[in-house]
């Protein structure tokens, strides 16, 4: 292993805007912030594209990967090898990486030559067998094991026996915004003289969040049954890269999803489906107001 005092070439490993996708927004600010905290260091990317051509990425994406070709995941440590980067900041979620439960990834740090911190964005309490399996591979694989939240940390030594002393909590960051008078966004959103009530809202980037339990599923499953039409109306109007789907619209699975979640989500009038971009989810969390318990 490589000095931990001496690490000047840093990639980062996971989806990068403009895919529309949280961890896609997550690495870009990461890479973004470290390149700004240590400007010695040299920090890139290395991008997961989800579509044929990939996207018309930044300076800071070197290499990429295609999601479904398994060569392509070994390209990639082959470049992160000969490139001597000092350690790879991997970014994992389930649905983002090709094969079996993201299996293609583990191909990938099988190949590596340096050190690997793994950021888990989700945790699985119930995992399939093949979710199970590449997870704690994942974690036997990485140097560094990092979670969001107490709660991960726990599960991930309860469930995937992954040593406590290998795991890392950091907190997730939010965006840093004053408050404003919510009068002149209702303008805005066409809901002027309402209270709006802001009960759960996710981004799903694939149909994989939902069936696996992932993050993004257990806030679908607090979706309320009354959202007014006329406030899905304003969001998938001002914003564009939303969609407001039916459920029938989407394809669900109960047996995978369980028959509470699958209920919870077929009763919903509409789950709001996209990407928000940095701007304009300021712009609607200044409409809203936030309501939140302690689960």
């Amino acid at each position: 292993m490589k000095d931990s005092t001496r690490i000047h070439k840093i990639a980062f490993v996971g989806d990068h805007l403009p895919r529309k996708c949280g961890i896609a927004t997550f690495t870009t600010d990461i890479l973004s912030a470290v390149a700004d905290a240590y400007p010695k260091s040299k920090c890139f990317c290395v991008s997961v594209n989800d579509i044929k051509g990939g996207y018309e990425y930044p300076e800071e994406v070197r290499f990429e990967i295609d999601e479904q070709d398994l060569s392509s995941y070994l390209r990639a440590a082959d470049f992160l090898n000969i490139s001597n980067v000092d350690i790879v900041c991997l970014q994992h979620e389930f649905g983002i990486f090709g094969g079996p439960a993201g299996s293609h990834i583990l191909a990938f740090l099988r190949e590596l030559r340096m050190p690997v911190v793994t950021t888990l964005h989700t945790v699985l309490r119930e995992p399939r067998t093949d979710q199970r399996r590449v997870m704690k591979e994942l974690i036997s694989l990485s140097t560094r094991v990092v979670v969001m939240a107490e709660r991960g940390r726990q599960m991930l030594h309860d469930i995937y026996h992954a040593p406590l002393d290998k795991i890392d909590l950091i907190a997730h960051g939010v965006p840093d915004v004053g408050f404003v008078d919510p009068t002149y966004f209702k303008d805005q959103f066409g809901v002027e003289g309402k209270t709006v009530l802001l009960c759960a809202l996710t981004a799903l980037c694939t149909q994989a969040s939902l069936a696996s339990g992932g993050a993004e599923s257990k806030a679908v499953s607090k979706l309320p049954s009354n959202i007014p039409a006329e406030y899905q109306d304003a969001i998938s109007k001002t914003f564009p890269g939303y969609q407001i789907l039916s459920p029938s619209e989407i394809s669900l699975d109960e047996e995978e999803m369980g028959a509470e979640l699958y209920n919870k989500v077929k009763s919903s009038p509409g789950l709001i489906v996209g990407k928000f971009n940095d701007e304009s989810i300021e712009d609607f969390a200044a409409l809203i107001r936030i309501s939140a318990k302690k689960q």
